[in-house]
């Protein structure tokens, strides 16, 4: 490992408790791109439910919050969501986004 891969080594295990083997080996299956967008990005993120206490959670539980690899554009637009109290009401919120959108035409489609 050079001295960027070994930071980047040590920054995955203290902050989300998984190896750079274990985050390239996720990127591998999910094809190399974005869980949400199906995009290769050269900016990934580690992508984790938000849970209190997280940040001084001991490096194995860290683990078990892991979801997936995301592009930075992905990962930035669910951070509005994480901010509601459970996982229900996350999931309203992202089927309500859905079916807005589905509602109203995209750029370029016919009205």
């Amino acid at each position: 490992m050079d001295t960027k891969e070994r930071a980047k080594h040590h920054r995955l295990l203290r902050t989300y408790g998984i190896t750079l083997l274990e985050f390239n080996q996720t990127l591998k299956e999910q094809g190399g791109v974005c869980a949400i967008c199906k995009k290769a990005h050269p900016r990934m993120c580690l992508d984790h439910i938000h849970v209190k206490g997280f940040k001084t959670m001991k490096s194995e539980d860290k683990k078990k919050y892991v979801r997936g690899i995301l592009c930075f554009l992905c990962n930035t637009g669910l951070k509005g969501f994480e901010k509601t109290v459970d996982g229900k009401r996350n999931r309203q919120q992202l089927n309500g986004t859905y079916a807005y959108f589905m509602d109203y035409a995209l750029k370029g489609e016919p009205v």
